[in-house]
């Protein structure tokens, strides 16, 4: 055999044991969260309902998991109630942070369901924290305005120059907190780690932060001047696009009487998980994640990451571990490795729901896919010789590097993808059928395995029936395989130090089911409701799963109507001009491009033409199967479902890029989800500051 065939072979092989291995470390946790449960179970001598009934499913019995919820102590979920605090003589002063950054759609929803929360007035204090270039100024000034007329502790702050992205408003809100009181000042700037390589890098020096904290290059509205500095002991930071209920403070903050707890985060719901085939997919992944991955970590004592938004952390932790820091793009996995590596400790609730929306469409959910695997891959190159050199135990270090290596999973899945078909063939030259029998059958059952058990016990846990599983999880999958390309790309980029500006994740108030919202005097605009200065969503029919028709898909995700088509998202198709969006396509947002020019056809078959190529080479693949010995069609389901994924991509990304689609021009058509968007807003603030 050649040393090329060979060479191939060996790779292929290499790169299928470590996604089995990556596999197993899953299977692992699904093991630890199964264990956990059925020990909290017996502790509270009986059944407990399952995590999405509001019981915290892991135990404390015997000191086993210290800082998991127990369902029978006096601080479990259902247990705590609006008097939780009554027996603490001073609770904890709490800040919420809200970051914004033109979010017309969701911001006021937001905004609500936080002036809602329910913890004492005169203990909480809520910043909104927004950078937005777009009609979301108006929207967050009349509302934090009416709220704060209304008595609510509110109040906005604002940059000229958004540096740092989300990072750095968080890292600027901080400082408007009264951070240089806990040492952040001018002697403890180098110490902390914020110096030269931090502050002046997030740009909190240029933009003019004086001794008051407050300098030319901060503008403040709405609300009580007071209020935007007042410190808080506690900061819980919420995205825009999520809905905390209303007893998330009351129930989370009891956390902190243990001083070593460092940050608690919460479980994150879905609003919208029934709007199409595609979010039922993501809320598949995401639920393998809190409701196995998250818990198992946090049982098993291991290092896990705070989920960047629906949770709290306390602010000492937050100085120790050197503050927000914008070298990668996914700042909460940073911060929270940094924070345990000095010996913080972080707490798990995933009996706790704040829920969210999914991304709607493929460009922005491969958008939002992209920033998560670069930015899990740039913090394993920042940290991860920190993690091996760490005082932690061994075992701890191992599962560290494990957790911050998983996205390096999809390099290995593209190899196996791209290699599977010169693989089938030279098995045939070859002769070497007794390797798919001996070697590709049983890794892939050992994985595929693994993956049903990890995806089943998250589904079990939070009381929903397996059966829908059996059409969600093929479709997951290969969902999961068709953007493997796009993130391996990422990892790729992260590793070798190819720095990308933070995007985005478009949100649209998608809301399916509104069970999900707080229960609250009033609530943000739902679907079909508007306000004055509030974008208006009308709906021109819905279909059969209560999706509007003008928000579906394209071929198989649900029909043929169009994204912001004739009355839908902005009149006669323009996403931001008059009559939709409440402000003209000027101010800092793209008008939708209405001809189809060659250079826009182009860049719409270049959003899906790498999965394609992939799908291709598969179907070619599966043919030579098709032809060779019995043996030979043992991998066929999994080659099918590889070119199912790769295709579905491709093809999927090309309908929703097509020129007249509706989209925004520039978002996601370059791969990443709106990189074009984010420079026109930075361009917009400059201009704004000038």
């Amino acid at each position: 055999m050649h040393p090329f065939a060979t060479l191939t072979i060996l790779t292929y092989y290499l790169c299928l044991l470590a996604l089995v291995g990556w596999s197993l470390h899953r299977l692992w946790l699904a093991l630890v969260v199964v264990r956990a449960d059925r020990l909290g179970r017996r502790a509270s001598g009986g059944d407990s309902p399952a995590v999405g009934a509001g019981v915290g499913p892991l135990s404390t019995a015997g000191g086993a998991l210290p800082g998991c919820v127990l369902s029978g102590c006096a601080l479990s979920g259902s247990a705590l109630s609006g008097s939780a605090l009554s027996g603490i003589e001073a609770p904890p002063r709490v800040t919420v942070q809200l970051p914004l950054y033109n979010e017309p759609l969701v911001a006021e929803r937001l905004i609500r369901a936080v002036a809602a929360l329910d913890y004492p007035r005169d203990r909480l204090r809520v910043q909104v924290l927004d950078d937005s270039t777009d009609a979301t100024a108006q929207v967050v000034d009349r509302v934090v305005a009416e709220l704060a007329a209304s008595g609510v502790p509110i109040a906005v702050v604002r940059r000229a120059r958004r540096i740092g992205y989300k990072a750095g408003a968080l890292e600027h809100g901080l400082r408007e907190t009264g951070l240089r009181e806990t040492g952040l000042g001018e002697t403890g700037l180098l110490e902390t780690g914020l110096g030269e390589d931090g502050l002046l890098e997030t740009g909190l020096l240029e933009t003019g932060l004086g001794e008051t904290g407050l300098g030319a290059g901060c503008t403040r509205s709405g609300g009580d001047p007071v209020l935007a500095r007042a410190g808080g002991e506690l900061i819980a930071v919420f995205d825009a696009d999520f809905v905390p209920p209303s007893d998330f403070l009351l129930r989370l903050v009891p956390e902190f009487a243990d001083p070593t707890v460092g940050f608690v985060q919460a479980r994150w719901g879905h609003l919208n998980r029934d709007s199409n085939l595609l979010t039922r997919a993501q809320a598949l992944l995401l639920d393998g994640h809190f409701l196995v991955e998250q818990p198992g970590r946090h049982a098993a004592r291991l290092p896990f990451n705070f989920n960047g938004t629906a949770g709290i952390w306390r602010r000492q932790t937050i100085v120790d571990a050197g503050g927000w820091q914008h070298d990668t793009i996914t700042e909460d996995l940073d911060l929270s490795y940094r924070a345990q590596l000095v010996g913080w400790r972080g707490v798990y609730r995933d009996d706790v729901v704040a829920p969210a929306e999914l991304p709607a469409d493929l460009l922005a959910f491969r958008g939002q896919q992209h920033r998560w695997a670069k930015g899990s891959a740039e913090t394993l190159r920042k940290l991860g010789h920190r993690v091996l050199r760490s005082r932690l135990p061994l075992r701890a270090r191992l599962h560290a590097l494990v957790h911050l290596s998983a996205n390096l999973a999809y390099v290995a899945l593209l190899l196996v993808a791209t290699l599977m078909g010169p693989v089938a063939l030279l098995r045939q030259r070859h002769e070497l059928g007794w390797m798919t029998v001996l070697l590709d059958l049983p890794l892939f059952i050992v994985g595929l395995a693994s993956v049903v058990t990890f995806f089943g016990v998250a589904e079990r846990r939070q009381g929903r029936p397996l059966r829908p599983l059996a059409t969600a999880l093929p479709f997951a999958l290969a969902l999961d395989i068709g953007i493997s390309l796009h993130k391996s790309r990422a990892v790729i980029e992260a590793l070798i130090g190819h720095r990308t500006a933070f995007v985005r994740t478009p949100k649209h108030a998608l809301i399916v089911d509104e069970r999900h919202l707080p229960e609250a005097p009033e609530r943000a605009p739902r679907l079909g409701a508007a306000s004055a200065a509030t974008p208006a969503i009308l709906l021109e029919s819905q279909g059969t799963n209560g999706t509007p028709a003008s928000l579906r898909f394209p071929g198989t995700l649900g029909g043929s109507g169009t994204f912001a088509g004739s009355g839908t998202l902005g009149g006669s198709g323009a996403f931001g001009a008059s009559g939709g969006l409440g402000a003209p396509a000027t101010n800092g947002t793209t008008a939708v491009s209405r001809g189809a020019s060659g250079a826009s056809i182009v860049a719409a078959l270049s959003a899906g033409s790498a999965e394609l190529v992939m799908a291709g080479a598969l179907l070619l693949a599966v043919s030579a199967v098709l032809r060779g010995p019995a043996p030979s069609l043992m991998p066929l389901p999994f080659l099918l479902l590889f070119f199912l994924g790769y295709g579905f991509v491709g093809l999927h990304g090309v309908a929703l890029a097509w020129p007249g689609r509706g989209l925004p021009a520039g978002v996601g058509r370059s791969g990443e989800g709106g990189a074009g968007v984010e420079r026109e807003g930075r361009a917009a603030a400059r201009a704004r500051g000038a």
